[in-house]
C-alpha cells in the first residue's frame, strides 16, 4: 500500500470544495427549521404551558448551538481545502502512536502498538494530538456500520509508514488481502467532519483506506522516516 509523495500531492480538486458545501447546506436545514419553528410558536404565543415553553427555548438554544458547530466545521474544512502540503515540524511518532493509544483506550477500544522501528523516527504530523483526534474522528465515523464496535486498534510500522487499524481482528486481516481503495469521506451522511479528518490526513501525505472484505475496519496511514542524527 504506497502512499503518494507528499511533494506532489497537489490541493483537493475544486469537485470536492463543491460536494463539501451542498453538504454543508443540507446540514444547516434541519437545525434552521427547528430554531425557526420554535421560535414561531413562541412568538405567536401558542405555547401557554410553561413546560413546552421551556422545551421549544432548550430545543432553539441546541439547534443554533449545532449551527454554531456546522460554521466551525466549514471555516475548518475550508483552511484545510486551501492549505498546501504541510510544511511544519514533525512530530516523533512513538508520541503520536502513544496519542493515538491513549484516545482509543477512552473511547472503549483495545490499543496495542506493535513492531515499534528502533532510532528516532518523525511522522509527516506536525502535532501528535491534532493528528490523534483526526486518526480518532476517522474511527469513529466508520464504526457505526459495524453491527458490534470494533475489537480493538492496533499501530504498526510498515513500509516506511505509521499504520493505524480499527476493527475486529479478521477484519484488520481482511485489510492485507485484496488492494485497498480510499475511503469514502461523503459515507453515510457524516456531514463534514468525516471529510474534514480524511482530508487533513491526506495533506500530510497520508492515506485512510479499507478493502470491501474489510468493511468497517479501516487503515490510516502516515508516512515516517528516520530523524537525522
Amino acid at each position: 500500500m504506497s502512499v503518494t509523495d507528499p511533494a506532489s500531492r497537489a490541493v483537493p480538486a475544486s469537485g470536492d470544495l463543491h460536494r463539501a458545501l451542498h453538504v454543508f447546506i443540507h446540514d444547516l436545514r434541519t437545525p434552521v427549521s427547528v430554531a425557526l419553528g420554535y421560535l414561531r410558536l413562541v412568538r405567536e404565543q401558542r405555547l401557554s404551558d410553561p413546560d413546552m415553553q421551556a422545551r421549544a427555548l432548550q430545543q432553539s438554544m441546541e439547534s443554533v448551538a449545532r449551527l454554531s458547530t456546522l460554521c466551525e466545521e466549514a471555516s475548518e474544512y475550508l483552511t484545510v481545502h486551501e492549505a498546501t502540503v504541510a510544511d511544519t515540524p514533525r512530530c516523533p511518532a512513538a508520541q503520536l502512536a502513544e496519542a493515538i493509544a491513549a484516545r482509543a483506550s477512552a473511547a472503549g477500544l483495545t490499543a496495542e502498538i506493535a513492531n515499534a522501528p528502533t532510532g528516532t523516527w518523525t511522522t509527516s504530523a506536525s502535532s501528535s494530538d491534532a493528528m490523534a483526534e483526526r486518526v480518532a474522528a476517522v474511527v469513529a465515523l466508520t464504526r457505526h456500520d459495524a453491527a458490534e464496535a470494533p475489537a480493538g486498534l492496533a499501530i504498526s510500522w510498515v513500509d516506511g509508514q505509521m499504520r493505524t487499524t480499527a476493527g475486529t481482528a479478521a477484519q484488520r486481516a481482511a485489510l492485507e488481502s485484496a488492494p485497498g481503495h480510499p475511503v469514502d469521506p461523503w459515507r453515510n451522511g457524516q456531514g463534514l467532519r468525516l471529510a474534514l479528518a480524511c482530508l487533513d490526513i491526506e495533506r500530510h501525505g497520508g492515506r485512510v483506506w479499507t478493502t470491501d472484505d474489510a468493511w468497517p475496519a479501516v487503515a490510516i496511514d502516515l508516512p515516517i522516516s528516520a530523524e537525522a542524527a
